[in-house]
């Protein structure tokens, strides 16, 4: 069995506007679990979090993380299209409807949080997927050569609400237990465990930090570094790099938002709604 460990982390404002912040972006980074400890303390005593890096700290956690990571998963949705308007008006629409009926708010089924829970998903499966077509989580060479891989999940602490938590937890214990696309293809991913924490806790999800604020710096047609000390040409260098390592997939594009895709069976609440 192979022990792995993904980090994920958001960047850009995940509301329903687009002024000033056109696309929202997320990174997750693949590490060995075995090799965490070595990795952690190569870090630089004190780095800090994207919003306040220098050029130096970019450069430094970008060759980090092309020597170290396994598999990076990378991707923008953009806020500016009508599916994203679309799929805000359908969200506010159902959620008012349900409150109502429920006396109380149901934050899975917002938008903001409906997005995080996309995002992520896409995220690991794109940084996962791509670790193991490009050899660096290695088939078995004896036995029917089943590749079973077992994951410890990070993410950024964005997830608010014991309800929210409980049904990102659900969701994970489904991707557990049905998973017929990589079962096809001899592969069975077993998520140990799922952690919602904090860089000052888990100090490794900054690499998960730097690769989304330099993918989003790259996507966004807003001047996102316009209050940041991290230059143009040190981000997109960086970004280039990590680009050119072959560690990389980037998702961007392929994510449908569409909500009653995710939650089919309040289409006809909201026809109700809308009546």
């Amino acid at each position: 069995m192979f022990r792995v460990t993904s980090l994920t982390d958001l960047a850009g404002q995940i509301t329903a506007k687009c002024a000033n912040a056109d696309q929202v972006t997320i990174g997750t980074v693949y590490l060995p679990t075995g090799a965490l400890r070595t990795i952690r303390k190569r870090l630089p005593s004190g780095l800090p979090k994207w919003r306040d890096a220098t050029d130096h700290d970019v450069r430094y956690v970008t060759e980090l993380v092309i020597r170290e990571a396994l598999g990076i998963g990378v991707g923008s949705i953009d806020k500016t299209t009508q599916a994203w308007k679309t799929f805000w008006a359908d969200a506010q629409a159902v959620h008012s409807k349900a409150a109502s009926i429920e006396g109380g708010r149901i934050g899975y089924m917002k938008a903001a949080t409906l997005v995080k829970f996309v995002l992520i998903g896409h995220a690991v499966a794109a940084g996962l997927g791509h670790a193991i077509s490009t050899g660096q989580i290695p088939r078995p060479r004896t036995g029917r050569g089943h590749l079973h891989v077992a994951e410890d999940v990070v993410v950024d602490n964005e997830i608010q609400g014991d309800d929210n938590r409980e049904a990102l937890v659900t969701i994970w214990r489904s991707t557990n237990e049905h998973q017929p696309m990589l079962n096809s293809l001899d592969i069975t991913r077993k998520a140990k465990s799922l952690t919602l924490t904090t860089e000052q806790a888990e100090p490794l999800l900054l690499l998960a930090d730097y690769v989304a604020g330099l993918a989003h710096a790259k996507r966004s047609r807003a001047d996102v570094l316009a209050r940041s000390q991290v230059t143009r040409a040190t981000a997109e260098a960086s970004m280039n790099r990590i680009i050119g390592s072959g560690r990389l997939q980037d998702f961007t594009g392929s994510v449908r938002l569409q909500y009653f895709d995710i939650y089919p069976e309040f289409r006809a609440m909201y026809r109700e709604g809308a009546a």
